[in-house]
């Protein structure tokens, strides 16, 4: 919030805060809400001031069994910002974690509910939330570093191995402070509620390793700890405060600019069609209302959700590799990519890079590669070799500086597509294109090499006929959150 000099300074922080006109926070971009210290230029007296806290409030969880569902309840008088879940397991000799970033593949869903609210429940898949919080890092570097973040691999290790994520719903992404919007929360009629759906360990436990592909590992069946962790900070002067000029005048309404994150899941069998691409084509029905900025996918063979007994047998976290996909409404191509190269090219001018990043992953044993492998690779130093493989993100943007759209606060007048059809083609690539894996031997970067043909190379898919596929579409839409009189909203 600004604040200048006297009466008008605060006058012009309520107007950019608060307004009785809702005429003037029809758009999300026509509500400011711009900086929590005056500028130099704006006064000469720092009026307000603030004490921010990282990590000061912190909410467990009432459950921590894998499988089920955990509740966080958010209650504070502060503004609340940078929301994150930090959790862990407890592994043992037996256990094999092969992926970092598993911490997504242990998630399900994330569900956020407001106390006295018209908003719907929101709900951001698993898959999808993974697929959001890369597209909203700034570069490759800071993906892979979301990525380690979430969960480094583990093989056969008794120790306690911790994952922390963003929950990117509303005012929240991986990009922090600088698209984030923090939320008052002494006007709020009641505590946040967010809810995380956990996979059973199945789903990011391997089943097997280099050397025996029959071995049944030890999985688990809680978490050791799970955690909400936010940054918070206080007006040390409450005549500032929103909270204060509500009371003053009810009638206010106070406006977050937001974006939020819906999600469908489809799913669909997909034939081999013989020239090595499979091509899903769904109609979409169910397009949320707002404005429609991004939509995002993540497709996978349905199998790879659920593993075994013995846990999975495919490694997966980012979306097969597609080869070219199409997005039509009312006959006119809204996107249109044919080729790969040609994704990553739209990307490179929208984005500033190609959104392409390494997913490492840790397999122990003797190497043993299918035949007709480049090369056999050797262990590294600590017994465990090491690979990594090229993946992307796979997304629509439908605004014009799409970077700043979902990285920063800049919100364009786009149109929503509540209730009409939407047509998406999706082709899937199962030859390997000259971006998608390679592998590191003992090491050392400068031995990274093709491999074509390696047992754990999830983009190799010479599935049979008819394999169901699992479908995640995150609509990425932007809104105001509205709170007025105690009730929570979202103007669409």
């Amino acid at each position: 919030m600004e604040f200048g000099q006297g009466d008008i300074g605060i006058d012009n922080a309520v107007g950019n805060v608060l307004s009785d006109k809702r005429l003037l926070l029809s758009h999300p971009g026509a509500s400011k809400f711009n900086q929590l210290y005056a500028t130099a230029d704006k006064s000469t007296t720092n009026l307000a001031e603030t004490v921010n806290s990282r990590g000061r409030l912190r909410q467990s969880s009432n459950s921590k069994a894998l499988g089920s569902r955990s509740d966080f309840y958010i209650s504070s008088s502060s503004l609340v910002s940078d929301i994150m879940i930090t959790f862990s397991v407890t592994t043992t000799a037996a256990t094999h974690m092969m992926q970092r970033g598993w911490g997504f593949q242990a998630i399900n869903s994330i569900e956020i509910t407001y106390a006295n609210s018209l908003i719907q429940n929101l709900v951001i898949s698993g898959p999808i939330l993974r697929e959001m919080l890369l597209l909203s890092c700034r570069d490759q570097e800071a993906r892979e570093n979301l990525l380690l973040n979430a969960g480094d691999h583990v093989f056969g290790a008794k120790v306690d191995n911790y994952a922390c994520i963003p929950v990117p719903l509303l005012n929240q992404n991986a990009s922090g402070v600088c698209s984030n919007y923090p939320l008052d929360f002494s006007v709020m009629n009641g505590p946040m509620t967010v809810s995380i759906i956990w996979n059973k360990s199945q789903s990011f436990i391997m089943s097997s390793d280099d050397t025996d592909i029959t071995a049944s590992l030890a999985l688990i069946s809680q978490l050791s700890n799970a955690t909400i962790v936010t940054q918070t900070s206080d007006l040390q002067d409450g005549a500032f405060s929103v909270k204060r000029a509500l009371n003053m005048n009810p009638e206010l309404v106070y406006s977050i600019p937001s974006k939020y994150v819906n999600t469908i899941v489809y799913k669909q069998n997909v034939a081999y069609d013989g020239n090595n691409k499979d091509k899903i084509q769904i109609n979409l029905n169910s397009a949320p209302s707002g404005i429609l900025s991004h939509m995002i996918f993540n497709v996978h063979p349905t199998s790879w959700e659920t593993g075994t007994a013995n846990g999975l047998t495919q490694i997966f976290g980012s979306s097969v590799d597609l080869f070219s996909y199409k997005l039509t409404y009312g006959g006119q191509a809204l996107y249109q990519s044919d080729s790969y190269p040609e994704m990553c090219a739209f990307d490179l001018q929208s984005y500033g890079d190609s959104l392409l990043y390494d997913e490492y992953f840790a397999l122990g044993g003797v190497a043993k590669p299918a035949a007709g492998a480049v090369q056999t690779l050797a262990d590294g130093d600590d017994g465990v070799v090491k690979r990594r493989m090229r993946s992307r993100i796979y997304h629509i943007p439908l605004a014009h500086d799409a970077r700043e759209v979902i990285r920063a606060h800049l919100t364009e007048n786009l149109p929503s597509y509540s209730g009409a059809t939407l047509q998406l083609e999706l082709v899937l690539n199962k030859n390997k294109s000259q971006y998608a894996l390679m592998a590191n031997k003992s090491g050392n970067a400068s031995n990274f090499v093709a491999i074509q043909n390696w047992p754990w190379e999830k983009n190799n898919y010479e599935n049979p006929n008819n394999v169901q596929y699992s479908v995640h579409i995150g609509y990425v839409l932007e809104s105001l959150l509205e709170v007025s009189n105690g009730t929570v909203d979202l103007q669409l």
